[in-house]
């Protein structure tokens, strides 16, 4: 069997802690959307602060 992939995915984070030494975030998320799978452990994410706005528009 292959590697899982996720059409639509997207991450539902758990748990979110700060890397001080580079500004950046780690979160432990889990996918969601038309494909899920399940893992044995969390999947570790990092992004960083621009990913966390990246996608956010002004209302109006």
């Amino acid at each position: 069997m292959g590697a899982p992939t996720a059409c639509g995915a997207a991450f539902t984070v758990d748990d979110l802690e700060r890397m001080p030494a580079d500004g950046r975030y780690t979160a432990v998320g889990r996918a969601s959307g038309t494909q899920q799978w399940v893992a044995q452990r969390p999947v570790p994410v990092t992004v960083g602060p621009a990913d966390l706005v990246s996608g956010l528009r002004p209302e109006g």
